[in-house]
This record gives structure tokens, C-alpha cells and sequence, in this order.
């Protein structure tokens, strides 16, 4: 099941690890299993351009654990329509959930550092299409999971933040003039 807690989350600029969907997996008592691979569908919904102009990096997570991390620009457009940007991602050895155990697989988002202001508040949605683990016997298995796409939106820093800058006189303040700021060196009495 989705993680319902996960929904409409706004990745902001330079943000690291937004954590965008997650599914809730239970193992049964028969065996432990370790997921291998997870194929990750993200959909342009309302944007217009490439995942990699809002996106820097794609993470995936169990239980609060990375197990990979790869670039946005690994993702493909296999539909060759430009809405849907496809990767089967790898994950590190020993993402476990133990037999009769429940476990969050998260897939988090990190924003670009310059995101173009006109591409700021687009929406995105994001899919599992296939999960792949193996049992404690070795065998591999794949499962579509059954799961409507979740959305989320990027946004500017300040946006997603909920930054303000604010300002207010100081008790130092001179009279009037001409304030000079340096670059690099503190400006005092100001």
C-alpha cells in the first residue's frame, strides 16, 4: 500500500532527499526478501521539460536506510513522448525486510540548484512499476504493484521553505546615506 503520509510534497531548489512516495511492504511469515530492483516511472504532469531540468538526483530507501542513489539524467524517456522518464534502479545489497515484517520503500528527489523560474510550482507524478526481490531461497520475483501515481511539484527554495526575507531598523542605524556593502567582510553599524 502507499504510504499515506507521502503526498503533494514540494521538492524545492537545492533541496536534498525529498522524500516524493513510498510503499508499505509486508513480507509474509514464510521468508525474508530482499529487494534488488525497483523500475521508477516519473510523468511530466503539468512540466514541460526533461526530469533532469528540475531534478539533480533520484534516491531509494527502506526503512530510513539509502540503498541507491543515481543522476536524473539516467533516466530515459522510453515512450518517446517526452512525458514519461523511466529507470530500473539497482539497489544495494541488503535492503531486507524480515519474514512477517512490514518495511517503507521510499523514493526520494533532489531539486537542481538553478531552477528556472518558469518551470517553478510544475507538477510531476511518480509510479512503481515493478518491484524485483528475491527469497531466502534465491528465487527472484517481480510484482507490478497496484498503486495509483503519487504527485508532487519543484519549486524555488524560498517557496518550498517558506523563506521571508524581513528586515527592521536597528538601534546603530546612521541617519541617511549610502550604505556600502562588501563582498566578502562584514558590514557594521548598519
Amino acid at each position: 500500500t502507499l504510504v499515506s503520509n507521502i503526498n503533494n510534497e514540494e521538492v524545492g531548489e537545492d533541496e536534498e532527499d525529498v522524500e516524493v512516495a513510498g510503499l508499505e511492504i509486508e513480507a509474509d511469515e514464510g521468508s525474508d526478501i530482499e529487494i534488488t530492483a525497483l523500475k521508477v516511472v516519473f510523468n511530466e504532469g503539468t512540466a514541460d521539460q526533461d526530469f533532469d531540468e528540475y531534478a539533480s538526483e533520484v534516491s531509494i530507501w527502506l526503512d530510513g536506510e539509502e540503498y541507491a542513489l543515481v543522476d536524473a539524467d539516467e533516466f530515459t524517456d522510453e515512450s518517446g513522448t517526452a512525458n514519461d522518464w523511466t529507470k530500473t534502479v539497482t539497489l544495494d545489497r541488503g535492503a531486507i525486510i524480515q519474514a512477517g515484517d512490514e518495511s517503507k520503500l521510499v523514493v526520494a528527489v533532489s531539486g537542481i540548484s538553478n531552477l528556472d523560474s518558469g518551470d517553478a510550482g510544475e507538477t510531476w507524478t511518480v509510479d512503481f512499476d515493478n518491484i524485483r526481490f528475491e527469497d531466502a531461497d534465491g528465487a527472484t520475483i517481480s510484482e507490478t504493484p497496484t498503486m495509483t501515481a503519487v504527485t508532487f511539484s519543484f519549486n524555488t527554495f524560498a517557496s518550498a521553505a517558506d523563506i521571508e526575507l524581513k528586515l527592521s531598523l536597528g538601534d546603530d542605524n546612521p541617519d541617511s546615506g549610502v550604505v556600502d556593502v562588501d563582498s566578502s567582510d562584514d558590514t557594521d553599524n548598519v
